[in-house]
């Protein structure tokens, strides 16, 4: 396989969104952490980023994937039919679309593989049969890496079901960018602008659920005397409940 695939792949590190976008940012918390206001899925919930990793993602995973060989281009039908549905219901667009993503909102991506991958690539592995299992692009939030004694040990993925799984490092392949504070994790473009992201998110809310309302922004109770007496009291809150029915 030539540089070109995993090139475009490390290329999606490198664009950065331009300065003074007229799109927000929006902040990058728990996937699986629901309610209250907070941004949580900002791929799900903010229109403007995901269309920013869609525009990013699309035209690398159009480019022609080749493979070659000193130099020089070769075929290899069983190989060529992996890279078609590379991981598990996954085709290579859809892989590289998600690896893209996963780059632009985490700063990471990681291609899980099994223990076939550890042994050497069959000369000729038979019509039919897969040259490798499937490829499992992971969720980062799912990886911690082990590090001992300042080099990297391997990895702990956690599926869906809470299994756990020790992965040897040339099990895992990350594609990272660079992160200045550390040295085995990634850090996306979205994480600065946290704060931004959630002031613009709270603002729309906050724009939407006046106009829901008609404009109305609740009851102001102001007395004279400074407290009101029990009967004024009884009379706002008849007013206040008339008004929620």
């Amino acid at each position: 396989m030539n540089s070109t695939f995993l090139s475009r792949l490390h290329a999606a590190a490198s664009l950065v969104f331009k300065s003074g976008a007229p799109f927000p940012f929006n902040k990058i918390m728990p996937y699986d952490a629901t309610g209250g206001e907070r941004m949580y899925r900002a791929f799900e919930q903010s229109t403007w980023v995901m269309r920013a990793i869609k525009k990013i993602a699309g035209p690398i995973a159009a480019v022609d994937l080749n493979f070659t060989r000193a130099g020089e281009r070769f075929h290899q039908a069983e190989l060529e039919a992996f890279w078609e549905s590379p991981g598990a219901g996954m085709t290579r667009t859809d892989l590289i679309e998600a690896t893209v993503g996963w780059l632009k909102l985490e700063g990471e991506a990681f291609w899980l593989l099994d223990d076939s991958w550890l042994a050497p690539f069959p000369r000729t592995p038979g019509p039919g049969v897969p040259i490798r299992s499937p490829l499992v692009v992971a969720r980062p939030d799912r990886m911690r890496h082990v590090v001992k004694n300042g080099a990297l040990e391997g990895w702990e993925y956690v599926d869906e079901a809470g299994k756990r799984a020790l992965l040897l490092p040339e099990q895992v392949v990350q594609l990272k960018m660079w992160n200045p504070y550390n040295d085995w994790r990634g850090l996306a473009e979205l994480k600065p602008c946290r704060d931004a992201a959630e002031a613009d998110y709270l603002a729309g809310k906050f724009n939407l659920n006046l106009m829901r309302n008609n404009g109305d922004q609740g009851v102001y109770v102001i007395a004279k005397e400074g407290l009101p007496q029990d009967g004024q009291r009884q009379q706002i809150v008849d007013q206040i409940r008339e008004k929620r029915e």
